[in-house]
């Protein structure tokens, strides 16, 4: 653009330059009044010339006058396109300076989303906004586009943190290079809470409900059982827990009993895994992790005194897990998350049809998970004392975006509060908005799962399908007592290492060393 600057040797000369090779620098004489007419004249041409790109900004830079057509393509984990559709025409409606289309993709795999995600991206292609689970920040933020702090106020650290839940900030602010960068925005959270049948809970407890710390759980559930003469057959139950081959969540409650007894998955560094060091506030053995592995499978050993669950009280069912025993009625409690509920409901409809015996959806209620706490005056301390897990799956904008800014701005949308009660209100979308939280704790069904996301915590798992595999089956021989449960948790502690390693690029860490084809013993 021109600049203009006053020569000493005359007032009211100025000389006007351009770059050389368009217009050579020529020198005016000019009064005052010719002045301002001048500068209303580069006002006129700056504001046509640049209000394009002013308004154009948040859709990735376009200049034209007329509105751009924007497709943003979007990936994302589980839920229907019908879900977003009518917030996808408010944002829309909201921007008239382009004109947007939403290319919507439905995954209900998250390992073939990512393989999908790692190929197109390869080929200079890939959506624009993406589903990821957290820990993909530490494999694919390169994939990915931080959001602009100079355009949005979720981008500030400070801001994110004041609005959303800190599971969500321990996860999604990246530091890259000694600045903090806010790679996803969280449009939901779910939590382990407890799904119980409350005709089953108002029949065998005065108090009707599930506990809330484990020492009363394990005396209320031991009340149910019935096992054969030998105990090596559960005949009866109240409870799935102990197992994860026929469990729909038991690896993330085993992870969730691990935190509650205090192991640390990582030492501060981020590149050591610590789960088989020590721990202070832990059990018997001073080794949280072993401690909450004794805990877990005492329910699923044969001729233990909690001896309450084994994979023959699902073998009858079409799916053979404690999904389909907590509809058909066979249990009265599973651990589940809220998108379970939903499940229920539907699988509910199924077994109607294929098999009778199933409960009411009225029936279905939602407690916290118990904590660690030996008494009830304990349980009203700050939440700081408690301990829950999160599963969620932010949004993020790749590096391969042409629309960067419109896919954030898109992403933003959906994480504000009027949109955030329209997505609980449809699709009991729990919210990860401090804001929202309070207004979502009050519902009867979904409301304990909205408390616990303001204390929850998120386990970076690598190759998560893997390192389930691999603690599966340390848990079994664990049952079966091959295995102790602190050397236990030491193989689990060498393949995630190993993973980590693999994550991080370090040397050695060749792909025979991560073995989950066995137990390494």
């Amino acid at each position: 653009m021109a600049t203009i600057k006053t020569t000493p040797s005359f007032t009211k000369t100025a000389v006007l330059c351009t770059h050389e090779t368009l217009f050579p620098c020529r020198t005016f004489l000019m009064t005052k009044e010719a002045k301002v007419k001048i500068g209303i004249l580069v006002g006129v041409i700056v504001a046509v010339l640049v209000g394009p790109f002013v308004f154009g900004w948040i859709f990735g830079g376009v200049s034209t006058t007329a509105a751009p057509a924007i497709t943003l393509r979007m990936w994302n984990l589980y839920d229907e396109e019908s879900l977003y559709t009518g917030i996808f025409q408010e944002f829309a409606a909201k921007r008239p300076n382009a004109k947007f289309r939403v290319e919507y993709k439905k995954y209900t795999d998250i390992a073939e989303l990512e393989s999908d995600l790692i190929n197109e991206l390869a080929e200079g292609k890939g959506p624009d906004i993406v589903s990821i689970q957290p820990s993909w920040l530490a494999k694919h933020r390169g994939k990915l586009s931080p959001m602009p702090a100079q355009y949005f106020e979720n981008a500030n650290p400070e801001r994110f943190r004041a609005t959303f839940v800190p599971a969500a900030a321990d996860d999604l602010i990246v530091n890259d290079q000694g600045q903090e960068l806010v790679y996803a925005l969280p449009v939901s959270m779910d939590t382990l809470g407890i799904m119980y049948n409350s005709d089953f809970l108002l029949n065998n407890l005065s108090r009707g409900t599930p506990a809330e710390d484990w020492d009363t759980f394990v005396e209320d559930i031991t009340r149910f059982v019935r096992t054969n003469r030998a105990q090596t057959r559960v005949l009866r139950t109240a409870v799935a827990i102990g197992r994860i081959d026929n469990m729909t969540r038991g690896l993330d409650l085993l992870q969730l009993l691990m935190m509650q007894y205090g192991a640390r998955f990582y030492d501060q560094t981020g590149e050591r895994v610590t789960i088989a060091d020590p721990a202070p506030g832990s059990g018997s053995s001073g080794f949280g992790a072993a401690d909450a592995m004794d805990f877990f499978t005492s329910f699923s050993k044969p001729g233990s005194d909690t001896f309450l669950w084994d994979t023959n009280m699902t073998a009858d069912l079409p799916d053979q897990n404690d999904l389909g025993a907590f509809v058909s009625g066979s249990i009265g409690m599973m651990f589940a998350y809220p998108y379970q509920v939903r499940d229920a409901e539907r699988l509910i409809s199924q077994y109607q049809t294929e098999r009778g015996d199933v409960i009411t959806p009225d029936l279905i209620k939602v407690a916290p998970a118990p904590q660690r706490i030996s008494s009830n005056a304990a349980l009203s301390a700050s939440s700081s004392q408690r301990v829950a897990i999160a599963n969620y799956y932010p949004l993020a904008v790749t590096a391969n975006s042409k629309n960067k800014n419109a896919a954030w701005d898109l992403i933003d949308f959906l994480t504000q509060p009027e949109q955030q009660r329209y997505l609980f209100a449809q699709g009991k979308k729990i919210s990860a908005h401090l804001a929202v939280i309070p207004e979502e704790m009050r519902d009867p069904i979904y409301g304990a799962f909205a408390r616990q996301n303001t204390f929850a915590k998120s386990v970076f798992l690598p190759e998560p399908e893997r390192m389930k595999a691999v603690i599966d089956g340390q848990v079994k021989d664990v049952i079966a007592g091959k295995v102790e449960s602190l050397d236990a948790i030491r193989n689990i502690q060498l393949v995630w290492q190993c993973y980590t390693n693999k994550l991080l690029g370090k040397s050695g860490s060749s792909s025979t060393e991560c073995r989950v084809e066995a137990p390494i013993n």
